[in-house]
């Protein structure tokens, strides 16, 4: 079982399921985690002046979910208007 998790990368499926649930909790329902990989979170939010705001407040976004997280796994938002 190891070698087959270790092949279909079961672990990292399972860290990036986790930061997305995370982050979808500190959110407070302003936008919708999506993925993670490599310190990239895919984040959906509906177009227009909360897509604008959630680029402005980035940094403070990406701390919050961190903080929460208690590891420094996101550096980044990747924003996607809806």
């Amino acid at each position: 079982m190891g070698e087959f998790a270790r092949q279909h990368r079961i672990g990292a499926v399972i860290n990036a399921t986790r930061i997305v649930a995370i982050a979808n909790k500190v959110s407070g329902g302003e936008y919708e985690a999506v993925s993670w990989r490599d310190g990239r979170l895919k984040v959906m939010v509906p177009a227009g002046p909360k897509l604008y705001y959630l680029k402005l407040k980035e940094a403070e976004v990406v701390s919050r979910i961190n903080q929460e997280l208690g590891e420094d796994k996101v550096t980044k938002l990747v924003l996607r208007g809806y």
